[in-house]
C-alpha cells in the first residue's frame, strides 16, 4: 500500500514537472508568432528582412556553438558524481571558447553574401548575429536535464520571456530595441545556467 502511495506521488510529482517544462517550451516557441508581426508592421518590409536575417543566423549558428553538448554531456552526467560533472563542465566551457572563435568567419562570409545587409550597418549586423549565437550557444543546461532541475529551470524561463514579450510589445521600436532586448534576456538566462551548475558542484 505504502509502495502503490509512493508509485502515486511519483508519477505525480513526474507529470507536474513535465506540465510546467511543456507550458514553457510552448511559451517560448510562440513568442516569435505573436511578437514578430508586430515588429514587421513597425520595421517595414527592408528592415524586417534584416532582422530576420540576423535571427537566422544566430540560431544556425548557435547550433555550432553548443557544439551538440546538450545530449552528449547530458549523457555522461547523468551517470557522474559531482567531481566528475565539474571537470565535465570545465571540458564544455573550454570547447565553446575554441568554437566561438570558429564562427567569426562564418558570420562575416553570411553577411559578405547577403544582399539585405548591403546598405545596413555591416558591423551592426556581424556584432548582434555573433553575440547573440555565442550567448544562446553557451547555455549550461544539461546538468538540468541529468539531476532533473528542468521544472525549476522552465519557470525561470518562463518569466524571463514573458518580460522580454513585454519589453518588446511597449518600448521595441526599432531592430536595434529589439535585438537588445533579445540578446539581455538570453544573456541573463545563459548566466543564470552557469551559476546555477556552479552552485550545484561547489
Amino acid at each position: 500500500s505504502n509502495t502503490a502511495m509512493n508509485n502515486t506521488k511519483k508519477h505525480q510529482s513526474i507529470s507536474r514537472s513535465l506540465a510546467v517544462i511543456y507550458a514553457s517550451a510552448s511559451a517560448r516557441m510562440l513568442i516569435p508568432f505573436i511578437i514578430l508581426p508586430i515588429m514587421a508592421s513597425r520595421l517595414g518590409a527592408d528592415e524586417f528582412g534584416r532582422l530576420s536575417f540576423i535571427l537566422i543566423w544566430s540560431g544556425l549558428l548557435s547550433v555550432v556553438v553548443e557544439g551538440g553538448f546538450v545530449t552528449s554531456a547530458n549523457r555522461l552526467a547523468v551517470t557522474s558524481n559531482s567531481q566528475e560533472r565539474w571537470l565535465l563542465a570545465r571540458r564544455v566551457f573550454s570547447a565553446r571558447c575554441v568554437l566561438s572563435c570558429l564562427i567569426a568567419p562564418l558570420v562575416y562570409i553570411a553577411i559578405l553574401f547577403n544582399s539585405k545587409s548591403v546598405h545596413s550597418d555591416l558591423n551592426f549586423d556581424y556584432a548582434f548575429i555573433f553575440i547573440i549565437a555565442c550567448i544562446m550557444g553557451w547555455r549550461a543546461i544539461w546538468d538540468l536535464e541529468a539531476t532533473q532541475q528542468l521544472k525549476n529551470w522552465a519557470k525561470l524561463e518562463a518569466i524571463a520571456y514573458s518580460i522580454f514579450v513585454l519589453m518588446c510589445l511597449f518600448f521595441a521600436k526599432n531592430i536595434e530595441n529589439y535585438l537588445l532586448f533579445y540578446a539581455l534576456a538570453t544573456f541573463i538566462l545563459t548566466l543564470l545556467s552557469w551559476l546555477w551548475l556552479y552552485n550545484d558542484l561547489k
